[in-house]
């Protein structure tokens, strides 16, 4: 019977290997040291942090689900995934990407992804966090130290295209950071020009290298400055769209600097102008602190996958919000908002019931923001003298009645009527 049993796990975990045959992980991790995977199946639905978990053991479920700091991102064409390892136990662990649909082969299934892996009793000689990066400017990467004695870490950049967007190492940082044992510092990284690319830096010591995706997209933050500086929200947008029906997005352009934008044109890349449309192209201005919406129309008869930007130019200036698009037969449009600003983090201000914006206001995904000043809402004294007004009539139309109902008649007795007595006794009845 034990055998048996024995059998069955054994195949169990032979074939486990199989199902995560797309995600691209390392086998074993050291203590504490960062895992940075790659995802490559053909998703039809995005992959978020709520569809990612991470399991004590090779079976996972809400069992054996643990907490681990970690983040999931689509660069490129790939989802790539870390995860932060510190504090972590030696023993063997599971991945599990779950509730979303890819193709496999020529089905569309929703079936679970898992991966296997360990963490030795060995100590990593330093971690890294982020594991990946996003952004349109310049970025760091903060690395710690694990080992009990001072280490070097290495930084070179990977080499691409020559049209691609450039990076190097910041003039407040270099090439080999020397960190003491626990220590924790930042290496900085200058973006330059060029075209949105995936790019990959490398940091490592003697026993242990790094390989960190970059993507890099073109934004206003290359150009721009206080006073002439624009944002869209969200900062990309990967969505699945239903084939033969038209679906709208919306995107929210905020001008965040000092001074109005003039003259903004709003345009597609040409790989989307066949699929999407804009509910304008063109705005005359935007004024300082404030926001407007762009509502974008998708449309295809076709089951296809497309990629492109949606670009907004003010003189100098452009920003690119990358759009990573699926048409899919009979898919359920998500009615989940794709905004990711709040209030706080456009540096607004939620106004009270008593105040008002100076400014138009816009919605973040919180609240309700104002991008200017809230002032409060200038109080009338009508209000109050109508109310006294109102409370005098009130007491004089109680103090009538009741002095009026006081001196009333007394109630008519009928047995002194028959007896031939009036009202008063004072005044005899007279027939």
């Amino acid at each position: 019977m034990k055998k048996r049993i024995s059998i069955i796990f054994l195949l169990i975990f032979l074939c486990l290997p199989l199902i995560s045959s797309e995600i691209v992980i390392n086998q074993n991790f050291n203590k504490g040291e960062t895992i940075i995977a790659k995802v490559s199946e053909n998703f039809l639905t995005p992959v978020t942090n709520d569809n990612v978990f991470f399991c004590s053991g090779y079976i996972c479920n809400e069992h054996f689900k643990i907490p681990m700091e970690y983040d999931v991102l689509k660069l490129g064409d790939d989802y790539y995934l870390y995860a932060l390892t510190v504090g972590k136990s030696a023993g063997n662990y599971s991945l599990l990407i779950q509730n979303v649909q890819y193709r496999r082969g020529g089905e569309i299934t929703n079936d679970n992804i898992t991966a296997n892996f360990s963490i030795t009793n060995m100590t990593a000689d330093f971690s890294v966090n982020p594991g990946f990066v996003y952004t349109s400017g310049d970025f760091y990467l903060q690395v710690q130290n694990l080992k009990d004695k001072e280490l070097n870490v290495i930084a070179n950049i990977g080499t691409n295209d020559s049209s691609a967007r450039q990076i190097s190492i910041s003039p407040d940082s270099t090439s080999s950071t020397s960190l003491k044992s626990g220590e924790i510092k930042k290496i900085n990284f200058v973006v330059g020009g060029g075209n949105s690319a995936l790019r990959t830096v490398e940091l490592k010591t003697n026993n242990l290298t790094y390989e960190i995706p970059v993507y890099i997209f073109s934004s206003s933050q290359v150009n721009g400055t206080a006073s002439n500086y624009f944002e869209i929200d969200p900062p990309s947008l990967i969505i699945s769209i239903p084939t033969n029906i038209i679906t709208k997005k919306s995107f929210n352009l905020y001008n965040l600097g000092t001074n109005e934008l003039d003259n903004i044109s709003l345009s597609l890349s040409d790989s989307l102008n066949s699929s999407i449309t804009l509910s304008q192209y063109h705005l005359t201005s935007l004024s300082s602190k404030s926001g407007t919406q762009i509502d974008l129309s998708f449309f295809s008869s076709d089951e296809k996958n497309v990629q492109g930007s949606f670009i907004v130019t003010s003189g100098n200036t452009s920003m690119y919000s990358p759009i990573y698009l699926t048409f899919i037969k009979n898919y359920t449009v998500s009615n989940e908002s794709v905004l990711t600003k709040t209030c706080a983090e456009l540096n607004g201000n939620v106004c009270t019931s008593t105040q008002q914006c100076d400014k138009s206001p816009i919605y973040a995904t919180d609240n309700v923001c104002c991008l200017g000043t809230c002032n409060e809402i200038p109080t009338s004294n009508s209000g109050i003298i109508i109310g006294i007004i109102i409370l005098v009539v009130v007491i004089a139309a109680f103090v009538f009645f009741y002095v009026r109902y006081k001196k009333a008649k007394k109630p008519i007795n009928l047995l002194e009527i028959s007896k031939g007595k009036n009202f008063d006794d004072k005044v005899p009845f007279r027939p």
